[in-house]
């Protein structure tokens, strides 16, 4: 698997986490630490995506 593929598996599963948090709030009061939770992931996530695109793996 390349460097892209799974950089943009990892945004597509954030997506997804992004949209099931948003439906938990909305249904059933998710906790703020969930957001919290998500925040540091996508945070981590955004931080490989621009680390490969400047390594010139993307």
């Amino acid at each position: 698997m390349t460097t892209k593929t799974a950089v943009l598996i990892a945004w597509g599963t954030m997506a997804l986490a992004l949209i099931s948090v948003i439906t938990g709030t909305l249904n059933q009061g998710t906790a703020w630490w969930v957001w919290v939770i998500w925040a540091g992931l996508a945070t981590g996530v955004g931080v490989v995506h621009l680390l490969a695109r400047r390594a010139g793996l993307m």
